[in-house]
């Protein structure tokens, strides 16, 4: 990994640790999602995030994102343009699990938004559709709860949708926590596994990627 790329991943990590654990409960965030109505009739008028070169946003899913119609079903979505400089580019987009406490003594629990990612050109027109889950998701996982999709775009694409797809709402995935454990005035590292369930809630950063600091 380059510099460049390691420098990217500790910024994404600690925005995703600034951001806290999750406190919504998973029946709180299908409620919401179920009595929440489609903002727009069309693509064309979801409210797009231009993410510049060279740098990112993050999206907290927790019942508060915008809703849309999808072919699969209604999800949460978030929805970014990119400027059509440099010539090559290439977007990072990254999804981590969110905790919040079971009802029922469970303790901890865990789920993961798994995007599924829209490309679009200039005239809103979907060039693409990339499911990060057939994208190798569940071996992604095993290595790190981390999970990342790099996606490099055409000269005509410059828009961005990602969502969930509903119909694996509630299916289980099993991950590799990375973690850092202290005790006794030690810190030590760890791993272990770590199970979670799909849901309209979670984690995610998109990257618009720094192509020839990379390289560097």
């Amino acid at each position: 990994m380059s510099k460049a790329s390691s420098s990217r991943l500790i910024i994404v990590l600690l925005m995703f640790l600034l951001q806290g654990c999750a406190s919504v409960h998973v029946s709180e965030l299908n409620g919401q999602l179920e009595k929440t109505s489609p903002c727009c009739s069309s693509v064309a008028e979801m409210p797009f995030v231009t993410i510049k070169y060279d740098d990112g946003e993050s999206f907290k899913f927790q019942g508060k994102q915008p809703v849309y119609q999808f072919e699969e079903g209604k999800s949460p979505f978030a929805a970014m343009k990119f400027p059509l400089e440099p010539e090559k580019r290439e977007i990072s987009v990254t999804t981590q699990p969110l905790s919040y406490y079971g009802e029922k003594g469970e303790g901890v629990l865990y789920y993961y938004f798994v995007p599924t990612l829209l490309i679009l050109d200039s005239d809103f027109k979907v060039t693409r559709k990339i499911d990060m889950y057939e994208d190798s998701f569940a071996s992604k996982a095993l290595q790190d709860s981390w999970v990342e999709t790099r996606v490099a775009l055409a000269p005509n694409e410059n828009y961005l949708v990602l969502y969930a797809n509903p119909k694996r709402f509630g299916q289980e995935i099993t991950y590799r926590d990375n973690y850092t454990g202290t005790g006794g005035g030690y810190n030590w590292k760890g791993t272990r596994l770590q199970k979670a369930k799909f849901q309209p809630g979670g984690y995610v950063t998109v990257w618009n990627v720094n192509l020839e600091r990379e390289a560097q």
